[in-house]
């Protein structure tokens, strides 16, 4: 789940990470909150996207007057396309320094990563890219907390004093940990005129599986703007979808089997459009639906490749939930299929049956699974656009 900037912020301090002076105004009917600032000071719309700058959502004010011109200006209009969760109001504050300072976590390592730059301030993927010198890693050990004397050197490799810098890794670490974050990153983390070093900006991205366990954590409906809508939809409806681009959309059942067909559509050289994991309990239809929406509404999907492998989840009731969404809805592109069923599976429908009514609807069925993938691939790569 995605934090917005305040949000984010109440977490850093309350991991002891100093953050500016500020007033959270959610609406026109707490602007009377703007009194409570101290002259000069910034309005900062409260959005999920990066690059409220450049579109007009940040601005410097001088008073209360135009405090709250500006925050009523930004509040009655949509930035970037998405509609505002507030402003934040936040001390002007003398920057002598800029750096960067973030956790995330390394899929293909499968622990969280540090990384520090003395490079604040500007997007952390230009200076990868441009600098990768000036990012210093240090991967984190699930086990137990970065020492004093690994932070000190960290400073030391990116350039940076130390003074102050080693308790804001660590409580940043202690942060990452206990909030079951995906990512936290302060950029720029300012190291002030008078000494001071605040966190200035704030991305908190907390792992949408773990909220159970913090009930307190802020709750929102605001990820539409950040979320693919049909991935927000399988939510919805308690299944599991990944958007991965292609054109070609993927109908399974089970992660890893999907997982696996997803594998070898890319390495026939196709490009697979999604993946699905049907969830415990979750009607067939909810995910055959998914799919087959995506296909219709995403004109980019040039084909649906349905293939199953089913082990205990019932044969008739998968054929029959296809058979009622092509009854109702037929499919705008061409399904190409195959399925397999252990005995437990054809309890109430056998496999030559499933197979002769599925084709019956239209679907072009294979017995390998192999072939199947092969000729979806080949009708997408003859479509033209």
């Amino acid at each position: 789940m995605n934090l917005y900037e305040y949000e984010g912020k109440a977490i850093l301090a309350k991991h002891g990470i100093r953050v500016p002076n500020s007033v959270y105004v959610a609406d026109e009917t707490e602007l009377g909150k703007l009194e409570d600032m101290t002259y000069p000071c910034v309005i900062k719309a409260q959005i999920l996207q990066g690059g409220r700058g450049k579109a007009g959502g940040i601005r410097p004010v001088n008073n209360v007057e135009e405090a709250r011109a500006a925050a009523r200006d930004l509040l009655s209009k949509e930035l970037k396309g998405e509609r505002l969760a507030g402003v934040l109001a936040e001390e002007q504050v003398s920057i002598a320094k800029e750096l960067y300072l973030g956790i995330t976590v390394d899929d293909v390592a499968g622990k969280p990563l540090l990384i520090i730059s003395a490079e604040g301030g500007i997007e952390i993927e230009k200076v990868a890219e441009e600098s990768p010198e000036k990012l210093v890693r240090c991967y984190l050990e699930p086990g137990g907390m970065l020492d004093s004397d690994s932070a000190v050197q960290l400073c030391r490799e990116a350039g940076i004093a130390t003074g102050g810098m080693v308790e804001i890794i660590r409580a940043l670490e202690k942060a990452f940990r206990e909030e079951d974050a995906n990512l936290i990153e302060i950029n720029p983390l300012c190291v002030l005129d008078d000494g001071r070093v605040l966190a200035c900006d704030a991305k908190v991205i907390l792992d949408d599986y773990a909220l159970f366990r913090h009930p307190d954590a802020p709750k929102h409906e605001m990820l539409e703007y950040n979320e693919d809508p049909f991935e927000r939809r399988a939510k919805d409806n308690e299944y599991i979808m990944v958007r991965l681009g292609g054109d070609i959309g993927i109908i399974s059942v089970g992660a890893g089997y999907g997982m696996a067909i997803v594998d070898a559509v890319k390495a026939y050289g196709g490009s697979p459009a999604n993946f699905v994991d049907q969830l415990g309990g979750t009607p067939f239809e909810r995910t055959i639906n998914g799919v087959l929406d995506m296909s219709e509404e995403d004109l980019t999907i040039k084909t649906v490749l349905m293939s199953f492998m089913l082990s205990a989840s019932s044969l008739g009731g998968l054929v029959e939930s296809m058979l009622e969404r092509f009854k109702s809805r037929p499919p705008r592109v061409p399904i190409f299929g195959s399925i397999g069923a252990a005995s437990a599976a054809v309890r109430d429908m056998d496999l030559q049956t499933a197979v002769e009514k599925l084709e019956s609807a239209g679907i072009k069925m294979f017995q390998d699974a192999r072939e199947a993938i092969k000729a979806a691939i080949k009708y997408a790569g003859e479509v033209v656009e």
